[in-house]
């Protein structure tokens, strides 16, 4: 699939794409090759010799302007032949990528991404607008991280990302990210510089929690607590009432807790849509002339949802938006995402399935 990463300059484009993208393929096992500026001897340094298997780092100019030849602009640039245990090719992520991509973008080039798929590489593009990028590749974006500065809320320590189905879908995400320090040692955002360069902030926005209305906030706050305890301090002066001196009988009560515990409830990306599963495709791989089940790949496809509203999701999207999708049988799949699960079945047999797998589901209660 091909992902899209945008941002403003400063916006935690890179960021985004090296904690979130970049680890999390390598430490799966998966190669990635790109132009982003990665640090290879902290990345050796805290994985080990093995990652530099794991990772091409292809080398880009940011003042070479008018090539036509820069990395990744050529059909050629992404025939490696690495696959892992699963099949996987190699993930792609290209920085700056309206540079080979814009309205210019070669023929051979638009032609190879809309066949990318079979050739089971995964792309992900960083680039600062969608409409720098050719319109054939917009209309080939599944999912959409758009990256946000918060300097209007006088932060510069984090940043926030929403995600889109597509470029004209609807945010299902919104999260705040904070920088964590460990991770800057592992890539350089700024390549054009042969140092880390610190942007100017505003000087004229203030935080939220500096805002006057905060302020007021705080002395309200405040003198509410000393009213209450001036209050306390005159109850305890006056005394309290004289304590009866006769024989008092002591008869001990015990309660019985009635109250019944709420069943919890998980939230996720997802959480107001309804999910179906209608249909699958399967990749078969074979060993020695026989099916081996353990390298074979089966794709889900979904149906979302939500009153009048559908859309179609995939097995690869949902994983991209941070679920695990369990495959059951064809009709029957397990998804969870952190804490919450939840069993999809095809809609023509729901209920024959649930019956399946719950075989009490439909039992008489006894009177």
């Amino acid at each position: 699939m091909i992902n899209l990463i945008m941002g403003r300059p400063g916006g935690g484009k890179s960021y985004e794409a090296v904690v979130y993208h970049v680890l999390p393929n390598i430490k799966d096992g998966r190669k990635v090759i790109t132009n982003l500026p990665l640090n290879m001897e902290a990345l050796i340094a805290v994985f080990g010799e093995k990652v530099s298997e794991l990772i091409e780092v292809k080398s880009f100019d940011l003042h070479d302007y008018g090539n036509d030849n820069r990395p990744f602009s050529s059909p050629n640039d992404y025939k490696d032949e690495w696959r892992n245990e699963r099949g996987q090719a190699p993930l792609y992520i290209i920085d700056e990528a309206h540079m080979i991509l814009g309205n210019q973008a070669k023929k051979d080039l638009l032609e190879f991404y809309s066949m990318h798929r079979h050739f089971g590489i995964d792309i992900t593009l960083l680039t600062q607008s969608d409409r720098k990028l050719h319109r054939d590749i917009r209309d080939m974006i599944e999912i959409v991280y758009r990256c946000i500065k918060n300097t209007a809320l006088g932060s510069n320590k984090t940043y926030t990302k929403k995600v889109k189905m597509g470029l004209r879908g609807d945010v299902v995400n919104t999260e705040q990210r904070t920088y964590e320090k460990q991770y800057f040692k592992l890539y350089q955002s700024h390549t054009a510089s042969n140092s880390a360069v610190s942007e100017a902030q505003a000087k004229d926005v203030r935080p939220l929690w500096r805002s006057k209305m905060a302020c007021a906030l705080y002395v309200f706050i405040i003198l509410s607590v000393v009213g209450l305890v001036n209050v306390f301090s005159q109850d305890s002066l006056l005394g309290s009432p004289a304590t009866p001196t006769g024989s008092i009988q002591t008869i001990e009560s015990t309660q019985v807790s009635t109250e019944v515990q709420e069943p919890e409830f998980y939230e996720h990306p997802l959480g107001d849509f309804n999910f179906l599963v209608t249909g699958f495709s399967e990749s078969l791989v074979y060993v020695s002339n026989q099916i081996d089940p353990s390298k074979s790949l089966r794709e889900y496809y979904f149906q979302l949802s939500q009153g009048d509203y559908q859309m179609n999701v995939t097995t690869g999207q949902l994983r991209s938006l941070g679920y695990q999708v369990e495959p059951i049988n064809d009709c029957f799949a397990r998804i969870r995402f952190q804490k919450f699960e939840q069993l999809v079945t095809c809609a023509s047999k729901q209920k024959q399935v649930i019956e399946e797998f719950n075989p009490v589901a439909n039992a008489s209660l006894p009177i």
